[in-house]
Parts: structure tokens; C-alpha cells; sequence
């Protein structure tokens, strides 16, 4: 199965589009008002910056007309005469993709012919003589199990419930039922639950887009035995799902009742009830499926008592200062890349204890019981008040009201004019606006030294700079990976138009002043909003999307 996905990628490595002229764009475009298929692609583009677009499962989209996006495609389709709609559908169902391109015709809402090129990555937007490219603004749909549920539990039409890893696939466990296809991965998980020996699957997705009516199933299911095993690794074309509680069947047999359970799973729980520090670590580990925990930057984690996860993303350790498990996810909240932690120490009260937090910069696929370990985690939601993770690939307001475009886990190869000590990143962008030409900034946050290569991660109120801040003054050159820094790249200045060309308005920012103050009375947060530069009267009245709003509970909306 996975073979076939390497010679797949390689082929499509060297991938073009014929006669296409590329400029790069300055950021990904966001939506400024609804968008429907049409002839002609309008509402897209980069001027205005964008259409959202709702699909047949749900989920969300941002769509811009001629363009096409630079990140690596790894699978191509054909649209089987439903034009840009096929598109949508194929990436919905396709594991890890994230945006796709189309190059074709489009000659009604479901009609047109071309080819979808779908990307696990988006990348960024390029002007191309291509019908359109898409990106999701939604964490899929929860109509289908990935990505919405991934790393969670995803419940079935029977009421059975699932572990979901998206890009994940578990070494052969032994094959149950033979290799059935499927329509969606929400298919071939209800197949796995109607075999009595099954008790996980793993789905991939190809072939040429179907239209609706058609009974051809694209999807294919490799259903697995027994209990999941805490092995297999990530791959960019298999989504992989098990069973959470075991199936139970009851059979008659000569008057007596027979029952049989298949399918137990316990290795990587999620949350199902709210976790604090304490002496004991409960509500986690092998006796409840897990907790979820709500850090003092509003980050939310899945905390599991007693375990251990993949220490192969471990990439720094830290002393907590005398603050317990409580100063892993402060330290998590401004580490670039960082997707969880584990803990090995004491914990003395909420905000108290001693040891050591283990970061690592991937989301677990596997829990395991390690009775030396005080709990490990993965992150469910970052928190709002810092760019990375929550804003990835979508606007950050500054404190003066100037937008950046961010890249998590990326950053420019633009020389740094100079740099300065920081707390965090949003402190970082910041700084660039007081900085003398400064147009982007790139992030890194480590506390450990030559002298002290295990760090000490700081306590609430210090002002101890474990980050550092590298302020670009000329045209950052297009961001690219790199897991350990964050980028930050300035697409309005404080008090400008943004790139859609809405104009400022006092009225609408008295307005969201007085909206946002009530607000923070309920959350105890600290609104951004985005609107200061922006309008919702005059010209713009009715026009859609002019901007991004932070509440005071920290979270964002598209007004």
C-alpha cells in the first residue's frame, strides 16, 4: 500500500502546469465574501482577496481566481465533468490534503472539465493562468472523520466509537475481513464495525473524481485485527482509525448466550472529562480515556496520567522552576512547533512542583503506560493571544492595529537587519512595529545554553527573554519550512487600508470598542480587534468580510 504512494509522489514530483507565468504573491489571500462556481472565476483573485466557499460536506474553503499555489502536490485527478466541484469533494476525501488547484473549464456549480492538484501543504499563492486554487479555512468537516477528528474520537451512524489518526497508518496487525473499497473514510470505518473481526482500518484514497450518482468507490479499506498496537508511523496518503471501547456481540448457541468482545483499544485516549494539576494525575491514563486542559493562556490539552508518547519529536527539555506540569504548557504555548509534552516530576498544587518538561514538535500517534511519568500531552487548541499555532497561514493584528500574514513552523532566508531578546512571539511582532523599517520577523525560543543545556522555563511575572527576534527591513523572499522558527510577515501597516481596500471608520471602530468591552467582563481577555483599520460602513456596508475580530474570549471571527 504505501509503495504505491512513493511511486505516486515521485512521479508527480516534477509536476507543471504548461505556459504558466508565476509571480509570487505577497500572502495567502483571505475570503472577502461568499463564492459560487461560475464560467468565469470572479470574487477570487488578488484583488478583491478572496471567496469562501461552502462544499457538499461542509467544509470551508477560500478560493483565488488565477492563481495556483507553490506547495508540493502529491496526488492529480480528473473532475469526471463536474468541474471545480470534483476538486472540492476529492480533497474532502483524500487523506491530508489541505488546498488543491484546478486547471479547467467550469460550466455550472457541478459541470466543467480539468484536473485537481491536490497539496498536503498549501504553500503560498502564485499568480498562474490556471481557473482557481483553494485552500480549507476549516478544519475539514464533521461529516467526515479527517481532519476534524483527528487525534479524537469520531462517533459512527452506529453509535460505535473511533479512535482517527489522519496521515497515519499502523503496521499490519493482521488482515481481517479482505480489502473492501468505500466511498469516504466514514464508509470504511462503518464496514470495519460491521465485521466481527475488525478492529481498525486504514483508508486511502484515488483515481479520477466521481460524481455524485456514480457507484464507484474510490476509497479503499484494509481492515486490521484485534486490538490496535502502538506502532506505525506518518504517511501523507492513509488515514487510520480503531476501535475505543470493544464491540461486544451476543450470539444464541444451543439455548445457552455466547459473547464475544473484539477490537479492544486503549492506547492513545482523549479527552472526555476537564483535568487540573493535582498530586494524583486522574482523569487520564488507562482508567478513563483522558482530560482536557485549559492552561493559563487558554491553550487546551489532552492530558494522559501515567503515560508516555513518541519520543521521537522530542526536541528541548526544561526545568519547571518549582511550577509543576503547569509550566510545560506555558513553556509549549511559546515554543515554535511545539505539539505537546511530557512530564516527569511532582506536582504540589495547580501552579506548584518540581522536575522536568520533555517538548516534543508532533502530535502523538501512540500513548504508552510508563509508570515514571508524571502525564504526557498533545495539543487539541492553541492559544489565542500568540500567533503560533492558532494563526498559521491566516492574519495576526499587532497591538498598533498592523496585520501580519504567519507561518508557523517556517521562515524567510531574508538577511536580518538586527535582532532583540523577547518573551514570546506577539511580543516579537510588536517589536518590529517600533523598529525602523522593519517588514517581517522571524521567531526562535529556546532556554537552553552551553552552560546549561537542560533550561529553566520562567515563572509567571519574570521578565527573563528566552526568545529571540530577527527584524527583516527588506522584501522577505518567500518563507520556507523550518520547524523551530515562526515568521511573521507585515500586509498592512497600523491605520492603512488592508489589501481588499476597506477604508477606516470611527464609528465602526467606537463600535467594536464598546462590544469588546462588555465582552471582557464575561472572559477576563483581551480583545484584538482588527477592525480599527477596517469599515463596516459606506462603501464597504454589505460588502462582505473586512476584516478579522479577537473577542475577549479569546476567540477569532471573520467579520
Amino acid at each position: 500500500m504505501r509503495s504505491s504512494s512513493f511511486v505516486l509522489r515521485a512521479a508527480l514530483a516534477a509536476l507543471s502546469i504548461p505556459g504558466d507565468t508565476r509571480v509570487a504573491l505577497a500572502q495567502s489571500p483571505t475570503p472577502a465574501q461568499s463564492w459560487a462556481p461560475a464560467a468565469t472565476c470572479s470574487n477570487g483573485g488578488p484583488n478583491p482577496t478572496g471567496g469562501a466557499y461552502t462544499d457538499h460536506f461542509g467544509a470551508n474553503y477560500s478560493v483565488s481566481c488565477g492563481q495556483d499555489l507553490d506547495g508540493y502536490v502529491y496526488a492529480s485527478a480528473g473532475v469526471s465533468g463536474q468541474g471545480i466541484y470534483g476538486c472540492f469533494k476529492g480533497c474532502d476525501n483524500r487523506p491530508t490534503c489541505s488546498a488543491f488547484g484546478y486547471n479547467g473549464t467550469v460550466t455550472g456549480p457541478t459541470s466543467g472539465t480539468g484536473t485537481c492538484y491536490y497539496r498536503a501543504v498549501a504553500g503560498n499563492y502564485i499568480s498562474v493562468n490556471i481557473y482557481a486554487a483553494a485552500n480549507l479555512i476549516s478544519n475539514g468537516t464533521p461529516q467526515l472523520p479527517c481532519p476534524y477528528y483527528n487525534q479524537t474520537v469520531y462517533t459512527d451512524a452506529s453509535n460505535v466509537k473511533w479512535q482517527v489518526y489522519c496521515g497515519f497508518d499502523q503496521n499490519a496487525n493482521g488482515a481481517a475481513t479482505p480489502v473492501s473499497y468505500g466511498y469516504n473514510m466514514a464508509d470504511c470505518i462503518a464496514q470495519c464495525g460491521a465485521a466481527s473481526d475488525c478492529g481498525s482500518v486504514s483508508y486511502v484514497y484515488s483515481g479520477d473524481e466521481q460524481t455524485d450518482a456514480s457507484t464507484n468507490k474510490q476509497g479503499q479499506c484494509f481492515f486490521k485485527k484485534g486490538a490496535y498496537q502502538a506502532n506505525g508511523g506518518g504517511t501523507a496518503t492513509v488515514n487510520f482509525a480503531a476501535l475505543v471501547t470493544p464491540r461486544t456481540t451476543s450470539a444464541a448457541a444451543g439455548g445457552a448466550t455466547i459473547t464475544t468482545t473484539t477490537g479492544t483499544y486503549s492506547s492513545v485516549p482523549s479527552p472526555t472529562a476537564t483535568w487540573t494539576p493535582a498530586a494524583a494525575c486522574t482523569a487520564g491514563g488507562p482508567a478513563a480515556t483522558g482530560g482536557a486542559y485549559t492552561d493559563a493562556n487558554s491553550a487546551v490539552y489532552n492530558v494522559v496520567c501515567g503515560a508516555d508518547n513518541n519520543y521521537g519529536q522530542y526536541f528541548e527539555s526544561a526545568k519547571t522552576n518549582g511550577q509543576g506540569i503547569y509550566s510545560c504548557a506555558k513553556g509549549c504555548d511559546v515554543r515554535p512547533s511545539c505539539q505537546g509534552y511530557s512530564f516527569i516530576g511532582s506536582v504540589t498544587g495547580a501552579t506548584t512542583g518540581s522536575g522536568v518538561c520533555y517538548y516534543k514538535s508532533a502530535a502523538a500517534n501512540a500513548y504508552y503506560y510508563n509508570s515514571t511519568v508524571y502525564a504526557a500531552t498533545n495539543l487539541i487548541s492553541g492559544t489565542r493571544s500568540q500567533p503560533c499555532p492558532a494563526y498559521n497561514g491566516q492574519n495576526f493584528t499587532a497591538s498598533n492595529g498592523a496585520v501580519y500574514s504567519i507561518y508557523c513552523g517556517q521562515d524567510s532566508s531574508t538577511t536580518s537587519s538586527s535582532n532583540s531578546a523577547v518573551q514570546n512571539m506577539a511580543q516579537c511582532v510588536n517589536l518590529c512595529e517600533t523598529t525602523a523599517g522593519c517588514t517581517g520577523a522571524s521567531y526562535i525560543y529556546s532556554t537552553s545554553t552551553t552552560q546549561t543545556p537542560q533550561g529553566v522555563d520562567t515563572k509567571d511575572g519574570e521578565a527573563t527573554t528566552y526568545g529571540t527576534c530577527y527584524f527583516r527591513n527588506t522584501a522577505p523572499v518567500t518563507p520556507g519550512v523550518s520547524t523551530y522558527r515562526n515568521f511573521a510577515l507585515r500586509i498592512a501597516n497600523a491605520g492603512s487600508s488592508p489589501p481588499s481596500g476597506a477604508t477606516t471608520s470611527s464609528s465602526s471602530t467606537s463600535a467594536a470598542a464598546a462590544a469588546t468591552s462588555s465582552a471582557a467582563a464575561a472572559c477576563n481577555g483581551t480583545p484584538s480587534p482588527g477592525l480599527s483599520t477596517l469599515s463596516c460602513n459606506g462603501a464597504n456596508a454589505g460588502a462582505g468580510n473586512v476584516g478579522q475580530y479577537t473577542d475577549a474570549c479569546g476567540s477569532l471571527y471573520t467579520v
